[in-house]
């Protein structure tokens, strides 16, 4: 990987101001920008720490600028000359926070805010919730921390009156509250991308596939929901067509030589999160001994410059694709974030990644299980690196 060299201006803008919280009096402050943190220090008062996702309202006016957080609400004005600097970054500050909560590129299609989720009956908690086409996210207005609900893992939708309880196949169950007259616009909203995404997904993989009965689009969606990979054997038992279509076309890939080797296989679907960066695709986990290999098998676009290996540590397959498959889904199965060294993580323009391995425990799983990325070349050497990592061919073997 090439070395970065980036020179910054400054590394943190400083502003002198008037602030006042909780509309009392106005106290001299020094706003300090550093990275992805604010700090506001009154004249003799207490330092006030914030990041982005702290805040649930910014209102950027002519001369002041205010702020909402969940326990206070404060204002700063009497900028001077640099009121339009100051607006500026601190704009940017907050949009940029806002979309650090996470590593998925996704555009939010309905927002719900001021509302109150439960876990698993663990007790209420005031948030807001956004809905994009392949999850939904509940930002916790407290800590800001996000809970992900992707939508190939729900199980269940109950309509409990005053609450919607979502039921996951995977994590814990959810509960959402306050939600009033727009509980209806949810429950349908809900149910529209979730579908939407099951069509998408069996139309694509009959096209990626060349199946030529498209009418077992919807069985495979059923079959391979979104993100998820699914045993071979699995596969094989509900549909041997879709089974042999996928075996089919994978050995007409660069996969051929790894499933030849493998000890066990799984595949599955995954809708593209980044338009023409990654397109649809389907994708394997093969086992070669205690290591797994995630591949592309094929897509509308080339949606990985390289294989990746990981350490199974003793898992059955099962257990270890059903861990990888929820813990790439709930990253929108970015490889960056898995891979990238902690140095590389702190470069400038990766805040995202930092702020999803201290949100995400699954990105945190991830980088443990990671054992190497092997990029693809000319020749197919790189299968062999692959090959030799996981004991399948001698040192120098072909």
């Amino acid at each position: 990987m090439e070395n970065i060299d980036l020179t910054r201006e400054a590394v943190e803008d400083v502003f002198e101001c008037a602030c006042d919280i909780q509309d009392k009096a106005a106290q001299d402050a020094v706003v300090t920008l550093s990275g992805e943190t604010l700090s506001i220090e009154p004249e003799g008062g207490k330092t006030l720490l914030l990041k982005a996702r702290q805040v649930s309202a910014l209102d950027i006016g002519d001369v002041d600028i205010k702020m909402t957080m969940q326990a206070a609400s404060l204002r700063l004005y009497r900028f001077g000359r640099r009121f339009d600097r100051a607006a500026e970054l601190i704009g940017s500050w907050y949009k940029k926070g806002k979309l650090a909560d996470s590593a998925v590129l996704e555009k939010s299609l309905e927002t719900f805010d001021e509302i109150q989720y439960e876990l698993s009956r663990k007790g209420k908690r005031p948030a807001s919730l956004r809905m994009y086409a392949t999850h939904a996210a509940i930002t916790d207005s407290r800590n800001g921390k996000v809970k992900r609900m992707p939508y190939s893992y729900i199980r269940d939708i109950l309509d409990e009156g005053l609450s919607v309880n979502i039921r996951m196949q995977k994590g814990p169950d959810i509960a959402v509250s306050m939600l009033g007259r727009r509980k209806d616009v949810f429950l349908r909203r809900l149910k529209e991308l979730m579908e939407a995404l099951a069509c998408e997904v069996g139309r694509k993989t009959v096209e990626i596939l060349g199946i030529e009965d498209a009418g077992q689009d919807k069985l495979i969606s059923g079959i391979l929901p979104d993100g998820r990979a699914v045993l071979l054997g699995a596969i094989e038992e509900k549909s041997p067509m879709l089974a042999e279509a996928i075996l089919r076309k994978a050995s007409t890939t660069r996969t051929a030589p790894i499933i030849d080797k493998a000890d066990e296989l799984a595949f599955g679907f995954k809708k593209g999160l980044m338009g023409e960066l990654d397109g649809d695709y389907i994708w394997m986990v093969a086992r070669l001994g205690g290591v797994a290999v995630m591949e592309t098998v094929s897509g509308s676009e080339d949606a990985s410059r390289a294989a990746y290996m990981f350490d199974m540590q003793g898992l059955p397959f099962p257990a270890f694709v059903d861990d990888l498959s929820w813990s790439l889904t709930l990253v929108g199965f970015r490889r960056e974030p898995i891979y990238l060294s902690d140095e590389a993580l702190k470069e400038p323009g990766r805040e995202r990644y930092l702020q999803a391995i201290e949100d995400v425990p699954e990105l945190v799983r991830l980088r443990t299980l990671y054992r190497g990325r092997v990029a693809h070349t000319e020749g197919g050497g790189w299968v062999s690196k692959i090959l030799e990592a996981a004991g399948k061919l001698p040192q120098g073997g072909r």
